[in-house]
């Protein structure tokens, strides 16, 4: 590996600039990359001799011709490099195999609770990048990308000290240095929500808009945005700011101390809360559970079942969750929603109800299009296969 890392450092930036494209959008063919490079075909010629050498790139077939000879095409090389994407999340953890196109090799995951000490999720995850090197002997791992819910010190590689993890002890974890010491591989940190919106962006299906934002809606609403291929990153990289806005004055307290975030109404736990406070409170539920062992997936079902009470109260969550989702497209343009998340995977009624509340907003001032997308393209392997993407831009920046 070692060996193939230097290569790819010492690739000058026009044949890193060959890659990235190719990866991207090949196959091309040498004509196509002349358009999209500006390069002359001497000069593509010979920045990308080194490519071809190292077999990063390939020719991979001819282009269909109109009359004369049929064109090569050329595309990164699929079957020789793989790349690790890891995602650590509040209710499992997830490492997912992929090639250089972000085709799935093959994901393994474990779950999250209250034994998952920062020493046995770490150990985990590098005992399963061993068995992905030992099983795929053959080929040739480039490099391990990792997301996880912030806040980070994402230039050190360090997870700093997430909130409502299941187990204590998740408090300034040298996470980067820890796995590059046992892999010998390089390895690069970045918020979990960030890299959902990278994958979905490039390579899901969000890659033909130019502002997107990505909403993990779970213990926690998580959020990514990436406006004309940048992640918009936040103060100390926190992707909660968007979950910490406030949208009513005289609202609950929230976690966070201020008063009326939109997670303070819109979380898992903040629903639950709410839930369990109105039938406490005397409202009827379908729910034949004591009050204690309900949780949000039972509430979910109720309310997908007329349960008057749990509809209320998802409901409301979800037109509070709309309001603010339509208060950020106006201030950043975005022109691309998905959302994703277990709250979002288990009702379809609170995705309604954002989208229309979120439309209806936005509508009353604005006439531009705006998408909505449940899941995107990657659904739960969004953030492990976001941190392939990042791994790879990585290895293939320039300078």
């Amino acid at each position: 590996m070692d060996h193939y890392y230097e290569n790819i450092k010492e690739l000058n930036s026009e044949s890193k600039t060959i890659l990235s494209i190719v990866q991207k959008k090949g196959p091309l063919s040498k004509k196509e990359l002349t358009i999209l490079t500006g390069y002359k075909l001497t000069t593509l010629n010979r920045f990308m001799k080194k490519l071809l050498q190292i077999k990063l790139v390939e020719e991979v077939g001819t282009n269909d011709s109109t009359g004369g000879r049929p064109s090569s095409v050329y595309d990164i090389n699929k079957k020789d490099f793989y790349v690790i994407g890891v995602d650590i999340s509040r209710l499992y953890t997830k490492i997912c195999l992929s090639n250089l196109k972000i085709d799935i090799i093959e994901c393994i995951d474990f779950k999250m609770d209250n034994k998952s000490t920062p020493e046995k999720v770490i150990s985990n995850i590098i005992d399963i990048i061993c068995q992905f090197e030992k099983k795929y002997k053959n080929k040739t791992i480039l490099g391990v990308g990792i997301g996880t819910v912030g806040p980070i010190n994402r230039d050190k590689g360090i997870i700093l000290n997430p909130k409502n993890f299941p187990c204590e002890g998740w408090y300034n974890i040298d996470i980067v240095d820890i796995i590059k010491e046992k892999t010998f591989l390089p390895v690069i940190l970045d918020n979990g929500s960030n890299l959902a919106a990278l994958s979905e962006y490039y390579f899901g299906s969000g890659r033909e808009f130019d502002n997107i934002a990505y909403f993990n809606c779970g213990v926690g609403i998580r959020t990514g945005v990436i406006i004309s291929d940048k992640i918009i990153r936040t103060i100390n990289d926190n992707e909660d700011s968007f979950a910490h806005m406030v949208i009513d004055v005289d609202g609950k307290i929230c976690s966070c101390g201020a008063k009326g975030c939109i997670e303070s109404i819109c979380s898992i736990v903040s629903i639950v809360d709410s839930f369990k406070d109105k039938v406490k409170k005397g409202s009827k539920t379908l729910i034949d559970k004591p009050l204690d062992d309900i949780d949000f997936t039972d509430i979910c079902w109720a309310a997908e079942n007329s349960d008057e009470t749990a509809s209320n109260v998802i409901l409301h969550a979800a037109e509070v969750m709309g309001t603010g989702i339509s208060n950020f497209i106006k201030i950043l343009n975005l022109d691309y929603i998905i959302m994703n998340g277990p709250l979002v995977n288990n009702s379809i009624l609170f995705y309604n109800k954002v989208v229309s509340t979120a439309m209806d907003n936005y509508y009353k001032l604005y006439k531009n299009p705006i998408y909505f997308n449940r899941g995107g393209k990657f659904n739960q392997n969004s953030i492990a296969l976001g941190g392939c993407v990042n791994i790879i831009k990585f290895l293939f920046r320039k300078g």
